[in-house]
């Protein structure tokens, strides 16, 4: 009796470690995943402490990652969060490569993407790249990237091309700060591509379960028309020195066949004319 005494009273204690220890875990997991709302709801009643709102940015980039995260925040409000948090503290690199991010995966769907532009994403883009591009090179390409998907709607062209910003400025002097990286430049060019284009296609997100997956070269045939609205676009991209950046780029990348191809694309674009 005794010794069967003994083996309940084992079997209960490692039932009950079983089960702190399981608490233990759905605790840990809370704690590493917050939820949508925990991270919205901390960041706007934490505007000015700069800690909760770079921890908040790196969760919201995390959750970007799943198309059904993506789809909740597009009522949540989470762009305008982000957006806020940018302008509020412009000097730290970790949140602006976080929020960079974050726009970058929520700019592949066409709704978000004017919610972006609406929301002034377009100015925070350009002063992450100025700020931090020569010391995070992953800023520049989440930025570029948001701009490139960004600029298939007429509203945020408008704002890249024609804004106070500079934004296309910006563009131009990373392109010539990364000459060297071919990833940056290919991402400049899809962006200048859309930007000469009187209706550029949509850039789809090539994978539902990898957002991340953006360098993908887009597949509709170079704009051949000659419209009357595309003359002053064409005119200011010549004007701020587009032709000269796109062809130093084919120049430093010779052997690369997708520069070469872009290359020629966008150049062809801006020489469209209406006859």
């Amino acid at each position: 009796n005794n010794n069967n005494n003994n083996n309940n009273n084992n079997n209960n204690n490692n039932n009950n470690n079983n089960n702190n220890n399981n608490n233990s875990s759905e605790e840990a997991v809370k704690k590493r995943l917050p939820t949508l709302r925990d991270v919205t709801v901390g960041m706007q009643e934490h505007t000015d402490n700069e800690e909760v709102q770079t921890r908040g940015c790196v969760e919201l980039r995390r959750m970007a990652a799943s198309h059904a995260w993506r789809r909740q925040m597009a009522v949540s409000g989470t762009i305008d969060i982000v957006v806020v948090a940018m302008s509020q503290f412009p000097s730290n690199v970790e949140l602006q490569r976080e929020a960079c991010g974050f726009l970058c995966r929520m700019s592949y769907d066409t709704v978000l993407a004017a919610t972006i532009g609406q929301q002034g994403g377009v100015y925070v883009l350009a002063e992450a790249m100025r700020r931090h591009a020569a010391v995070d090179r992953n800023v520049v390409v989440a930025c570029m990237t948001t701009l490139r998907n960004m600029s298939v709607l007429p509203n945020n062209k408008k704002l890249v091309l024609y804004s106070e910003f500079g934004v296309l400025d910006v563009v131009l002097e990373q392109m010539k700060a990364y000459l060297a990286d071919e990833a940056v430049q290919a991402v400049a060019l899809l962006l200048l591509i859309n930007l000469s284009h009187p209706n550029p296609p949509w850039h789809k997100d090539p994978s539902k379960n990898s957002p991340t997956s953006s360098m993908t070269p887009m597949t509709s045939t170079p704009h051949r028309g000659h419209r009357r609205s595309i003359s002053r676009t064409h005119f200011v991209l010549l004007d701020r020195g587009c032709a000269k950046a796109i062809t130093g780029a084919m120049k430093a990348h010779p052997e690369s066949e997708n520069i070469k191809k872009l290359g020629r694309w966008a150049l062809k674009n801006m020489s469209s004319r209406r006859r």
